[in-house]
């Protein structure tokens, strides 16, 4: 199964643009924290994708520093640079997404995310004792 949520921050401005078949495409990445040894903290970043109208709906109301609940899959991406060079990336590819705290804002089809619903979320989650953090 290939099905990841992640909470984070909007690193930068989400960028909108329509493929030449008229398909809204959405980038943008997200930062999220992670607690390491010793109670140190660190940060992985992801990088995401959405299409459609999922891609207008983010691009319109989320914005740098914004917090952002996403569920999707990974895709791993193959790709040649401007060098003729062959590269690899991931993508968080977006299913859903929710609002997750600050301005009170509804985009069409999505819903505010409670705390007690963000909770359900996390506890639906497998506990193979493989987690890189707490829960």
């Amino acid at each position: 199964m290939n099905e990841i949520i992640i909470l984070g921050r909007m690193t930068k401005d989400p960028e909108l643009r329509t493929t030449a078949s008229g398909l809204s495409v959405c980038s943008f990445s997200v930062a999220v924290d992670k607690r390491l040894a010793n109670n140190e903290r660190g940060v992985d970043y992801f990088d995401c994708v959405s299409f459609r109208k999922t891609a207008e709906s983010i691009s319109t109301h989320f914005m740098k520093g914004k917090p952002i609940l996403i569920k999707g899959a990974m895709h791993m991406r193959d790709w040649e640079d401007k060098n003729g060079q062959k590269r690899r990336s991931w993508e968080l590819t977006v299913d859903e997404f929710f609002f997750a705290g600050g301005e009170k804002k509804a985009a069409p089809a999505q819903a505010e995310v409670s705390q007690a619903d963000l909770d359900n979320i996390l506890t639906e989650l497998p506990d193979d004792g493989e987690l890189p953090f707490d829960i």
